[in-house]
């Protein structure tokens, strides 16, 4: 029965098309990801945010901070990778950059956005899940800055799924096969030290899971709307259980 149950995870995943390649893009891809990472936290973070930009934010100003996170995130990894493969050379058709599977893909990730929802509703409820979220304090005050957060938000998880899920993934795939898959869930799981344990521990398994769905989908984009919508999920019940 788990022989069964394991064929049937594995079937009709998409052709290594490079196997063994040590090639400079299949070397370069981590390295890149990397670099995007440390721009990122460096440059991105909300300590970063430009003055003008709060200032300018009127009633937004509360979260502006994190828009800018967000917004400067959505770039260097959601735009940065394209351009970095179109660069390397790499067959963007290979990156699961489209739609792909379409009906497959939405609904495996509505499967499991059910799966997740209770547990997001039962984390809500502890005071390391109620006290943390939403990242942007000001987005818990009014509607109208946790509407402008969240959808900031949202872009932020495009720009998170592409470089892990795209970049990452079906780069080391074509050339390693089915070892990607805990390749790029390791660092996903380190960038997950310093959230609830329970989060980080769950991160280990999380990008198993979110790897297995593009590859069988053929695209990133149905893991990053489950993952946006079960970030969403967790803010508005902490906002709620505040409340």
């Amino acid at each position: 029965m788990l022989r069964r149950a394991a064929d049937l995870l594995l079937e009709d995943l998409p052709p290594v098309t490079a196997p063994g390649r040590a090639d400079a893009a299949g070397l370069a891809i981590p390295l890149l990801a990397a670099a995007l990472f440390a721009v990122s936290h460096f440059h991105g973070q909300p300590p970063h945010a430009p003055r003008a930009l709060v200032q300018a934010a009127g009633s937004l100003a509360g979260v502006a901070p994190h828009l800018w996170w967000y917004g400067t995130a959505a770039l260097l990894l959601g735009a940065g990778p394209v351009l970095l493969l179109r660069l390397l050379g790499e067959p963007l058709g290979e990156y699961g950059l489209g739609p792909g599977r379409w009906r497959l893909g939405l609904g495996v990730a509505a499967a499991m956005l059910a799966a997740m929802v209770p547990v997001v509703l039962a984390a809500a409820r502890f005071p390391a899940f109620a006290t943390r979220y939403p990242l942007a304090p000001a987005a818990a005050l009014a509607w109208r800055p946790f509407a402008a957060y969240e959808a900031a938000y949202a872009l932020y998880f495009v720009g998170w799924e592409l470089v892990f899920r795209s970049f990452l993934l079906f780069g080391l795939y074509r050339r390693v096969g089915l070892l990607a898959v805990p390749l790029q869930a390791l660092p996903f799981a380190i960038l997950h030290f310093g959230k609830p344990e329970a989060e980080a521990f769950a991160s280990i398994l999380a990008p198993l899971a979110l790897g297995w769905l593009a590859l069988r989908a053929r695209s990133f984009w149905w893991g990053a709307l489950l993952h946006a919508c079960v970030a969403f999920a967790m803010d508005l019940a902490c906002v709620l259980q505040r409340r």
